[in-house]
Parts: structure tokens; sequence; C-alpha cells
């Protein structure tokens, strides 16, 4: 079993996300993508277009922190309330929205599909809520290697 958490940030306009999310939300990240750039570009015609960037979110540029190789945990929440601790006091993922940004937390989630699944406790999904912030999950079935 395998998870991990990422906050998006996307922009259609902001080509400083980086420099927009440590000002407004004191976060640092060197993960950002422009889908225009020329070596994006190349890369994606060299594999026929298919390039994911993100989930299904139509924006020219992503910023994006990451939970994977952070956490040590397989439990989801243990992996959203690390990013929430990264925000500066008295900072909101939600404040991100007057810089004409998007923001969400994309949660990878993988299993044997034997049963169980993601619990978020409602301490949690209260912190999301005043955050203002979607989850977006993606979940895999991946081999169980301990049943062979």
């Amino acid at each position: 079993m395998r998870t991990y958490c990422s906050l998006v940030i996307s922009s259609d306009t902001d080509d400083q996300l980086s420099v927009t999310a440590q000002r407004v939300l004191g976060l640092v990240s060197n993960d950002v993508v422009d889908t225009q750039s020329p070596e994006l570009i190349k890369r994606r015609a060299r594999l026929g277009g298919m390039l994911r960037i993100t989930p299904a979110v139509p924006s020219r540029y992503f910023w994006r922190l990451s939970s994977k190789d952070m956490v040590e945990s397989l439990e989801l929440g243990d992996h959203i309330a690390w990013l929430l601790k990264q925000l500066a006091p008295n900072r909101s993922i939600d404040d991100m929205h007057a810089f004409g940004s998007r923001a969400f937390i994309s949660c990878f989630w993988a299993s044997s599909g034997r049963g169980g699944g993601p619990v978020l406790p409602p301490t949690l999904m209260r912190m999301l809520a005043e955050h203002g912030v979607e989850l977006q999950f993606d979940v895999y079935v991946e081999p169980d290697d301990s049943q062979e």
C-alpha cells in the first residue's frame, strides 16, 4: 500500500506561482510547471500528445508541494495534516483565489483492493473546510505481493 498527497496550485496567468505561494501561504516548493514551455511541448510531441501534468485541470502554470517521501505513514490523513501544517500561521489556502489561482489537494492512494480505505477524522475535515480546499482522489489497486 502507498499513499501521499500534494497541494496543487494552478493559474492561467501567474507565471510566478512559486513567489505568490511563498508570499501568500508561506510555502516553498521548486516543483513548478509551465505547460506551454518549449521543453514540455517537445516532450509531449515525442509522446504523441500523451503527457499528463496534473488531474484534469486546464491551466497553464502549476505549483505543487507533496508529502511523498516526507511523511512515513499509510494514513492519508497524516499526509493531509502534514501539508496543512506547512502553511504559515493565520494563512488559508483559500487566499490563493484572490490571485486568480485554483488550489486543491490531490490524494494518491494505492492498496491491494482487499478492503479498507482512506479515513478522514472530523477534525481534519473541519480544517479542510476552513481552508476552502477540495480533495481529489486517485485510487489504484496494486498486486498484493505478500500473498504470493
